[in-house]
């Protein structure tokens, strides 16, 4: 990983979705369940430095329910204020003046919960090592509408990222080592070398 590269409100979601398929159970989130798992101990160093960096309480399964978001904040005045105007363009007729700060953490939660059913259609076709004419006709098939979702569910990570870090805070990799213990590692190799 370069140290110049910036990491964001985003790649702590995609980081947490990443370990979330690869450990469901939110009580394997521990370094002691992950001592015998290189590729899953990282990741979960890396994701728990992160979390201090934007300062988020260390609780995967309250993240999930967007517990973190404080609703009295006034950071989140801006993005409610869009969401509002998104709201009143796609609902004409409906009043706006219910949506509060309140319901934040729901949708969050719903978008959340959305972007993880996702995870394993886009990781889709992993398994295939060979396969026959029809069969690498379908993968290819599949892996064409994959980037076509790949490229439209970023917005719905954008938003979620909005809510982790209203404020759109990014650091380099050299920060979050010095700072916040994060473990300066390839996954991808990682992940190679422990296959």
């Amino acid at each position: 990983m370069t140290h110049t590269q910036k990491i964001t409100a985003r790649s702590l979601l995609l980081g947490f979705l990443d370990l979330r398929s690869l450990s469901p159970d939110f009580g394997e989130w521990t370094e002691k369940e992950f001592s015998d798992n290189p590729p899953r101990l990282l990741r979960l160093r890396q994701l728990k430095a992160m979390f201090r960096a934007f300062d988020l309480p260390w609780k995967p399964s309250s993240f999930t329910s967007g517990a973190f978001i404080r609703l009295e904040h006034p950071r989140y005045a801006p993005l409610l204020s869009r969401l509002k105007a998104e709201y009143e363009e796609m609902f004409p007729d409906a009043p706006s003046e219910r949506i509060e700060s309140r319901e934040l953490p729901m949708f969050f939660e719903i978008l959340f919960d959305y972007r993880m059913s996702l995870n394993e259609s886009l990781s889709f076709p992993a398994n295939f090592l060979e396969a026959s004419e029809l069969s690498l006709l379908a993968v290819r098939k599949t892996m064409a509408l994959n980037k076509v979702i790949r490229s439209k569910v970023v917005a719905v990570e954008k938003l979620l990222a909005e809510l982790i870090c209203p404020e759109g805070t990014s650091f380099s990799v050299r920060q979050l080592v010095r700072d916040y213990d994060y473990p300066d590692v390839d996954l991808i190799d990682i992940d190679i070398e422990w296959e």
